[in-house]
């Protein structure tokens, strides 16, 4: 890890609007992997220089990686066992048995556990998109197990028995299940059509473990009941329940027809309002909420700086100073600058600025020689700095921007 002076716009300190006079370092990582361990050794360092919470900012990219790793680990450890135990509960109303209970939620659980292990495994990595996957799979593909389970015991009520019961249960149910989870899986497929690489790939991995709830629903639920011992039937409580089940019923078959057309109609023309008041303004900064440590960096940063929303132009570039791309990036600096939009560091200004203060020339010339020269010099005085602005195996170059906010224009 190097810390340096960071110098943006040719400036080493900002004034925010309260009249706070802020110093500017900029952090260069060398492990882009280690970005959680790599925070808190920036923060155990200005705590123990005596520096308070409240007189330092932290933003940047690997920062919000660091932070959106610890988010990630809190949806993975709360938010599946939290859905697990709801589902529990309400099932176990539902259903009478405890046992019973626990074997409708095999199909949820191992499509979850295969899900994001197979995410894992594949992608490498897991993004907070893909992290929601579990909850979806445990919500969604639950619902065919409590199926399957609920009416195994409503037919041992009956008098049937337990082979009776599961045969004659897939006989009823086994058709629709197939049929929801081909259709759950065509609605999550289908984000594969939104030019988005996190949400295609969450709409994939939630898709697959839809169908792997649904495969484990018919294929070993209807195993794994049928060879338990006799279930316990809870005592059937005399009250109107049946009745009231009776009413619903027939309230609904009167839905049959044209009624059901005509319902649905109105609800998709309700619907169309809203659909045209849909935006597309969406930015990762969005995950993390307002009360947040990280968000409230977020704010005083782009109050600092101009801008806090990364935005990067990347570009083609034999060399990472190019004669023949000064012009341009010159040209898309100005542009910025017009619009309000704060430089957040390209190799081409970090060049300039850095001739003007030691040489005292102010701009680079647009010779090929010279700007061989001064990138070498620049890559050997900071490799690091260089690495995150200029790809050279790919010879790629990207210049990155501060938005003040984010919008459609």
């Amino acid at each position: 890890m190097k810390l340096a002076a960071a110098v943006n716009g040719g400036e080493l300190t900002r004034t925010d609007a309260d009249g706070r006079r802020w110093l500017l370092f900029r952090v260069f990582a060398a492990d882009t992997s280690g970005y959680p361990v790599l925070i808190d050794r920036v923060e155990e360092m200005l705590a123990d220089a005596g520096i308070s919470e409240d007189q330092y900012i932290l933003s940047g990219e690997p920062y919000l990686q660091g932070k959106l790793f610890d988010y990630i680990l809190k949806v993975l450890f709360i938010l599946p066992p939290v859905a697990i135990l709801l589902l529990l509960a309400v099932f176990r109303i539902r259903i009478g048995s405890a046992k019973a209970t626990v074997f409708s939620m095999i199909p949820a659980v191992v499509g979850g556990v295969l899900t994001l292990g197979g995410v894992c495994w594949i992608a490498g990595e897991i993004s907070i998109m893909t992290a929601l996957v579990p909850v979806f799979v445990i919500v969604l593909g639950s619902a065919d197990g409590l199926h399957v389970t609920s009416h195994v015991m409503d037919r041992l009520k009956n008098g049937e028995s337990l082979q009776q019961a599961v045969v004659s249960t897939m006989r009823a149910v086994g058709v629709p299940i197939i049929l929801t989870s081909l259709t759950t899986t065509a609605g999550f497929l289908s984000m594969l059509l939104i030019r988005n690489e996190a949400i295609q790939v969450m709409g994939l991995a939630a898709g697959t473990g839809i169908l792997i709830a649904g495969a484990v629903t018919w294929l070993l639920l209807p195993a794994v009941l049928i060879r338990q011992k006799r279930l316990s039937v809870p005592a059937l409580e005399k009250s109107d329940g049946g009745h009231t089940e009776g009413r619903i019923a027939s309230a609904l078959f009167r839905l049959q027809g044209w009624p059901a057309v005509l319902i649905t109609i109105v609800v998709i023309g309700a619907s169309v309002p809203g659909l045209m008041m849909l935006k597309s303004d969406f930015s990762m900064l969005d995950v993390y909420k307002k009360n947040t440590a990280v968000r409230s960096s977020i704010d005083r940063t782009a109050v600092i700086l101009g801008g806090s929303m990364p935005v990067m132009v990347m570009y083609d570039s034999d060399h990472p100073l190019d004669a023949e791309m000064l012009p341009a990036i010159r040209e898309l600096d100005r542009l910025a600058a017009a619009n309000g939009i704060q430089s957040a560091g390209n190799l081409y200004v970090i060049a300039e600025q850095a001739l003007k203060m030691k040489k005292g020339i102010p701009a680079l010339p647009e010779n090929q020689t010279f700007l061989n020269t001064a990138a070498t010099l620049m890559m050997r005085e900071n490799p690091e700095a260089v690495s995150r602005l200029y790809n050279l195996k790919e010879k790629k170059g990207r210049a990155v921007f501060l938005l003040p906010d984010l919008s459609d224009e």
